[in-house]
């Protein structure tokens, strides 16, 4: 056995066991963030096509529809075809419609087989690199706009480039709706003036410059 198989163990189960995330919240005003407990990656993007082709339907208008996401079934199918193909190789149980327990089926027939080292970092790299498309595809970038003006250039409205418009909250934080590191990750900027800060440095700034907490990102976890 090499050390390799503990870090395919982590990526069978990054794909397979439940996710604890944090989400991002709007409380009276601030931005908080709780711990929630998610279904496993493979079941979210499963769960996410199958929401898109259930609604609306044929029948429906074509502005009510919601489109499937071909993307996204393009990167199940391929998935789960190659997690069956793997299942095969080993001599591993398939269950029908349910990826993630063949998934681990196969790991556990994977682990009486003579195999290389090499061979064990491919699949390692490959079941990391599916988790990695599968949270970018099920949790984008979003945007929250904050009410205050910029504490470094004062600002209360900025000037698009593209629209050549006015527009009130120049202050926004992207951010990843859920994730380990949720306020960690997030970033914030003023549209104005271009300063970028981490989301709790924007905290500060603001709570300095106006004396309150209104801006307060809190993590409640």
């Amino acid at each position: 056995m090499s050390d390799d198989r503990n870090v395919l163990l982590d990526a069978v189960d990054a794909l397979t066991l439940d996710v604890r995330s944090k989400v991002l919240q709007e409380v009276d005003g601030r931005m908080v963030t709780a711990t929630v407990t998610l279904p496993p990656l493979l079941n979210q993007l499963e769960e996410a096509i199958r929401g898109t082709i259930g609604k609306g339907g044929s029948g429906a208008l074509a502005h009510q529809r919601n489109m499937l996401d071909a993307d996204a079934l393009f990167r199940f199918t391929k998935i789960s075809s190659t997690i069956k193909d793997w299942a095969r190789m080993a001599g591993a149980t398939i269950t029908h419609d349910d990826p993630a327990k063949t998934l681990r089926g196969w790991y556990t027939a994977y682990q009486v087989t003579k195999v290389t080292v090499d061979a064990e970092r491919f699949y390692g790299r490959q079941m990391e690199g599916w988790a990695k498309q599968i949270a970018d595809k099920l949790n984008p970038p979003r945007i929250w706009d904050l009410p205050n003006p910029c504490p470094v250039c004062g600002a209360s409205t900025w000037w698009s480039k593209s629209t050549h418009e006015e527009y009130a909250r120049p202050l926004i934080v992207e951010y990843h709706e859920t994730g380990a590191n949720l306020i960690q990750d997030a970033k914030a900027m003023c549209r104005a003036c271009e300063q970028v800060w981490s989301v709790r440095e924007l905290a500060y700034a603001i709570e300095t410059s106006e004396g309150d907490h209104y801006g307060n990102v809190e993590d409640t976890a």
